[in-house]
């Protein structure tokens, strides 16, 4: 079952990113997204960026991918997906449909994900 942004009532400030102008001209690719957060500020659109590697970060938060070839991730679109958690080994994310990423440090740092991180972004709260 697919269930979007929209149909979730938003993520952040953020309801839907085809009609929400604070992200025209970011659309061509998934990892624009990171972009156009940089771009306004991650608190203008509702969220922060978080550091680290995505193993560690909190269920719910925003993974934006560049492809490169290796990673299974289209070169030219890359990725946005939502974190789940880490089951046997795996970085567990949801798009369209469940993806595993590893874990292993390593394989960000150096090896066959290297380069692809682009951002990390989790809502912040509202009173």
């Amino acid at each position: 079952m697919k269930i979007d942004i929209k149909e979730c009532g938003g993520y952040g400030d953020i309801l839907d990113i085809y009609q929400d102008q604070r992200f025209a001209g970011f659309g061509e690719s998934a990892y624009q997204f990171a972009d156009a957060v940089r771009a306004h500020g991650a608190a203008a659109l509702g969220l922060r960026e978080i550091g680290g590697m995505p193993k560690d970060a909190p269920a719910g938060t925003i993974l934006v991918l560049r492809g490169n070839g290796k990673a299974n991730l289209s070169s030219k679109d890359g990725d946005i997906s939502v974190i789940s958690g880490v089951s046997g080994g795996c970085i567990i994310c949801y798009n369209d449909g469940a993806m595993k990423l590893v874990a292993d440090p390593s394989v960000w740092e150096s090896g066959e994900y290297a380069g692809i991180l682009m951002g990390m972004f989790q809502p912040i709260a509202r009173r």
